[in-house]
């Protein structure tokens, strides 16, 4: 109805809104298709749109906001407080500490790194503080187990991508890459098959 312009200003409206609506819509319907109408499948939505919109900020501005971390952390809290009280059959755990060790453990992880690599690299050069922060609201959602699986793809889906930039598009070494993108598709397949990746990892088979 408004052929691709604005409402009240009539410019043109950028591809890149319908198709992240569009993302946000396929993931919300796999995350039903995971864990069905259930009233935890409400704080998949968040954690899955809270990773959305952080990763397309990180990439358009080499920034985690502030704001997203704090949003996170509330609704996390309010996440973390349903398991403990209701106990939980998304996520790996729900014993009344795991969400809060989940808070502590990637962010300390993250937190040692970007000290040593600002030490190796420069201020500018190493990891970055949001990517830190950010994994405090990512623990409370997903308990320990979850987070440090979340990180570990984190690395593991942007050291790939960093050697395809190297070898193919010849990119420098010390080129920044924005970790957001990365942290928000660990998080999210974590998320969805982070149990049966455990428990493959763990006994070797579903």
């Amino acid at each position: 109805m408004l052929r691709g312009r604005c409402r009240t200003c009539g410019e043109r409206i950028a591809i890149q809104y319908p198709l992240v609506e569009l993302a946000n819509g396929i993931l919300y319907v796999i995350a039903y298709h995971q864990f069905g109408f259930h009233f935890e499948t409400l704080f998949a939505f968040v954690l899955i749109s809270l990773m959305l919109v952080m990763a397309l900020i990180d990439l358009h501005t080499m920034i985690i906001p502030d704001g997203i971390v704090l949003f996170g952390l509330i609704t996390g809290l309010v996440t973390s407080a349903y398991h403990v009280f209701y106990g939980n059959s998304i996520y790996y755990s729900a014993k009344p500490y795991n969400g809060f060790i989940g808070m502590l453990s990637g962010s300390m992880i993250l937190l040692v790194i970007a000290l040593v690599t600002d030490l190796i690299y420069g201020e500018s050069g190493g990891l970055g503080f949001g990517d830190v922060k950010i994994f405090a609201p990512i623990g409370l959602f997903l308990g320990w187990q979850l987070t440090l699986l979340a990180l570990w793809l984190a690395f593991i889906i942007g050291g790939a991508f960093g050697v395809i930039l190297l070898v193919f598009f010849k990119k420098q070494r010390k080129m920044q890459i924005p970790f957001g993108p990365f942290i928000a598709m660990g998080t999210v397949i974590s998320l969805f098959f982070g149990k049966s990746l455990i428990y493959v990892w763990l006994f070797g088979s579903l």
